[in-house]
């Protein structure tokens, strides 16, 4: 039910027009802020998990909005599994949770390092998907619709990345990512060509050109930043303290509807 929006949008793909597009990116980007925003939030694992997946609906609304409808589909099977099997296991989240806080904490980072690690997880799954398209034949022919495919594996790649090299800030450390990332990064090139030639003859043909989906995702990828950025930058403590407690309390019960 939950990926109903995206299955209908992607049904009704021959009946689109330029402003249903536009109305169907600003509410893909709109969920995507308010999701993301709620979810770092939540103190509740599954009120979390719940806005997550408004966020990832926001995600396929804009590769929808784009007539990146192979993209969306890819993206309607994937979130299925994945966070049918993030609901399924959350009643082992406190244990992980525990397990994860009885780690020995990274150790702390001089402020080069810091940059350089900041910048390896940054650049190392880019170079990584980089190979892929390069090494994937497939991806010659053009596939504009999983552009907004690879932002999304690239920034989760560079948080994997950034963890990990946090608490393995050597060169064994990089060896062990890189040695993950680029065989990781050229299968899943080659998984989403081979779905997006399986689906094409039963979905319209993406009519968003390259720049116009880059653009796009850019503008949606600078609002998330500017969220992040909100947090943690010292003159936006106003800022920070009304967004968090918005995201805090909504969806609360008032204290006066119990009395009544």
């Amino acid at each position: 039910m939950v990926n109903g929006g995206g299955v209908l949008l992607v049904k009704l793909a021959a009946f689109s027009t330029p402003p249903a597009a536009g109305i169907v990116i600003a509410a893909g980007i709109a969920s995507m802020g308010y999701g993301v925003l709620m979810m770092l939030a939540r103190p509740d694992i599954k009120g979390a998990l719940t806005y997550s997946t408004m966020a990832q609906m926001g995600f396929m609304m804009l590769t929808c909005g784009l007539g990146l409808w192979a993209a969306a589909v890819i993206h309607l099977i994937g979130h299925g599994f994945y966070k049918a099997t993030l609901f399924l296991s959350s009643g082992t989240a406190i244990a992980r949770h525990r397990r994860h806080h009885a780690l020995t904490p990274p150790a702390g980072l001089s402020r080069l390092t810091t940059w350089c690690v900041a910048g390896t997880a940054v650049l190392l799954p880019l170079s990584a998907l980089a190979a892929g398209v390069v090494l994937v034949p497939a991806w010659q022919e053009g596939h504009a619709a999983e552009l907004a495919l690879l932002v999304f594996a690239w920034l989760a790649g560079a948080a994997a990345t950034w963890g990990w090299l946090r608490r393995q800030p050597t060169a064994v450390g990089l060896l062990g990512a890189t040695a993950m990332l680029f065989p990781a990064a050229v299968a899943y090139v080659a998984l989403i060509s081979t779905i997006s030639r399986y689906l094409a003859p039963a979905l319209p043909a993406s009519t968003a050109s390259p720049m116009t989906v880059w653009a796009v995702v850019a503008a949606g990828l600078g609002m998330l930043g500017s969220l992040a950025a909100a947090r943690t930058w010292r003159p936006a403590r106003g800022l920070q303290r009304a967004l968090y407690t918005h995201a805090i309390s909504a969806g609360t019960l008032h204290p006066t509807g119990a009395h009544r």
